[in-house]
């Protein structure tokens, strides 16, 4: 028999007969999921006022025709039926809606009579199988900009069936508590308290389960976490019993859940916190972490939303991707009971070796006549597991092996960091950018803590030189320094080392002359990370040689360019823009002007200059021709 199947709870997705279906039409995936909810045969004037309520009713209605023939096109004849002016979901096969289904299986749970607190296999069942179809919210990144009415319909679906999931993912904490089933209980309620971060009761829920199973320091987090919430989005202080609870658990006085609450004496001291091993190969700190306190909190919420399993870190070398991957994953390490574990690629010479890498970082052995690839799905399919994979421009084809992980292990997240976005679906990108410093040097010392490119380099200055501090005399020539590479961390760090050999004040010039300046002697870092010119060496080898004539030509720019310059002096089109971007070459403003990171801009000008003489001098006759036809005319 024929199959129809759509999926709502998440990105629409639509198969027939096992066969993905792309509709690049928005509003016929719209009425598909109408029609399917609403289960009931539509009037074609309804449909044409709900998708077009700008048009008159004969234009409304031509443009419904011309969508019902586009879907017949592409996804068949069977499956829309139309009586006279009705319209409805139908077919001489079968039709499955993951949204339905969901909603039969709450209300198989909800039917189902028995004492509220006794524990029902049938009704766990029910829930589970809900839960397993609830990919993300209801047509999750999805919205019609002309259709008022139809995005008031789905916000008010996605709002019931996240209520219906909060309902049952309530009674399954609550069912888990009761058996003592507490992992199972704490990955129910993670999920309850992602699901809406403001909502005190999920959060108590997870803290009580964490103080239960002595994961103190991960109770305490959920505390913070809803404190940070609650203020950012209503402006508000927890209710007096989640304070409560949180003073309780932070003085190791929560009790199990058959005994009492104790009241906690207000001038008790805190004892020493509970410190438990985590489980995992996460190298010790080796450099400086400082800032980032807005990308920890972000990977944090990422981290905590179950549709949010594979983040990457993207961003020029040099910029601490890897050391914010690592702060995160420690940050993290009490959310996952099978550990978090970090896997260096750098370097890598085939992309096909990723599995075996990542099998020896969880130290296990590779072999025995069943392929990597198998063995690795095997060994995390029930595994509850962050991966950190580092570098992975270096194997980015290997990036589909990644979804199928996603696919066959449901309970494993991924943070990757690399030059290159890795252009999967279910990726969520957090773009790094540089640290923070000071446009000017009129500033008060109070203030100096404030930036955290300022904080870094002293630090590093300090490693070779302990005497240096940052005072009104050397801070001119470090806020220089800073502008120059852009808040760049390693460039911070390669910079600051030289306050052993040079007075301050001659860094900056330095640093001007050549990025040959900026490299280090240490054994201990990478070939890659040894100098500035052999971080952007090994992304420019990552680069066509249509990329990097585009990005010599580029570089004539000096304080970022428009899409219409880029198109006139370097022949760039939009398409190469987007590639750069990608790859971490470019960014893109707030004012819709492309930039490139100030050490990248000085790489791209020294390759121009060194290259051949008429390319030069050719893009910079097509840069004067382009801002003099800009100029404004004399009258």
């Amino acid at each position: 028999m024929s199959e129809l199947r759509l999926f709502l709870l998440g990105s629409p997705q639509l198969l027939v007969d096992g066969e993905e279906k792309i509709l690049r039409e928005r509003k016929a995936v719209a009425l598909l999921a109408y029609l399917a909810v609403e289960q009931t045969p539509q009037s074609r004037d309804t449909l044409a006022t709900l998708f077009w309520p700008e048009s008159d009713q004969q234009r409304a209605r031509a443009n419904l025709r011309y969508l019902l023939w586009s879907l017949r096109k592409n996804v068949g004849e069977a499956w829309l039926a139309t009586d006279g002016d009705q319209i409805a979901l139908a077919g001489a096969g079968q039709v499955l809606v993951d949204a339905a289904e969901f909603r039969q299986h709450l209300d198989k749970w909800r039917g189902h009579f028995h004492p509220a607190d006794e524990f029902c296999a049938a009704c766990a069942e029910s829930l589970e199988m809900a839960l397993e179809l609830y990919r993300g919210d209801f047509l999750q990144g999805f919205s019609l900009d002309d259709s008022p009415q139809f995005d008031d319909w789905q916000f008010f679906q996605a709002e019931g069936l996240r209520r219906d999931l909060a309902a049952g993912l309530d009674t399954l904490v609550e069912q888990g508590i009761a058996r003592q089933c507490y992992e199972d209980a704490i990955a129910h309620a993670r999920r309850w308290a992602a699901l809406d971060p403001l909502h005190e009761p999920a959060c108590r829920a997870l803290m009580k389960l964490y103080a239960w199973t002595g994961q103190y320091e991960a109770a305490i987090r959920q505390f913070h976490r809803c404190v940070q919430a609650l203020q950012e989005e209503m402006g508000v202080e927890p209710d007096e019993e989640t304070q409560q609870l949180y003073a309780q658990i932070r003085n190791r006085r929560f009790p199990l859940p058959s005994q009492g609450i104790p009241p906690t004496p207000a001038n008790e001291s805190e004892p020493p916190a509970i410190v438990s091993t985590p489980v995992g190969n996460l190298p010790p700190v080796s450099t400086a972490f400082v800032g980032r306190q807005m990308e920890l909190a972000q990977i944090a919420q990422r981290l905590a939303d179950p549709s949010a399993r594979l983040l990457t870190i993207v961003g020029p070398g040099g910029m601490g991707k890897s050391t914010l991957a690592l702060q995160a994953g420690r940050a993290e390490a009490a959310n996952f009971s099978d550990g978090v574990w970090f896997v260096p690629l750098a370097g890598m010479e085939l992309p096909e070796q990723m599995p075996s890498a990542i099998l020896t970082a969880l130290q296990m052995p590779s072999g025995g006549g069943t392929p990597p690839r198998r063995q690795l799905s095997t060994h995390l399919r029930r595994k509850q597991i962050l991966l950190i994979l580092d570098n992975f421009e270096d194997v980015l084809p290997a990036a589909g092996m990644l979804a199928e992980l996603l696919r066959a292990c449901p309970q494993v997240k991924l943070i990757v960091t690399s030059r290159e976005r890795l252009n999967l679906r279910d990726e969520w990108l957090l773009a790094l950018g540089n640290l923070t410093y000071p446009t000017d040097t009129s500033l008060e010392n109070a203030k100096q803590s404030e930036y955290s490119a300022l904080r870094l380099f002293e630090i590093c200055a300090q490693r070779t030189q302990p005497t240096f501090i940052l005072d009104a005399t050397s801070l001119p020539s470090v806020v220089r320094i800073c502008q120059l590479v852009d808040g760049m961390p390693l460039a911070l760090e390669m910079a600051g080392a030289w306050v052993r050999v040079l007075p301050v004040a001659e860094i900056p010039a330095e640093i001007e002359r050549s990025l040959v300046f900026l490299s280090t002697g240490a054994r201990d870092v990478a070939e890659r990370h040894r100098s500035i010119h052999a971080v952007f060496d090994h992304s420019w080898r990552l680069l066509t040689e249509r990329e990097r004539s585009v990005l010599r030509q580029l570089s004539v720019f000096r304080n970022g360019f428009s899409r219409e310059g880029a198109e006139a002096v370097a022949g760039a089109s939009l398409l190469d823009l987007s590639t750069l971007l990608d790859k971490s070459w470019l960014g893109l403003e707030g004012d819709g002007r492309y930039r490139m990171h100030a050490l990248a801009h000085q790489y791209a000008l020294e390759k121009l200059r060194s290259g051949k003489d008429e390319e030069e001098a050719d893009v910079l006759q097509r840069h004067c021709l382009f801002y003099a036809a800009q100029a404004p005319l004399e009258t």
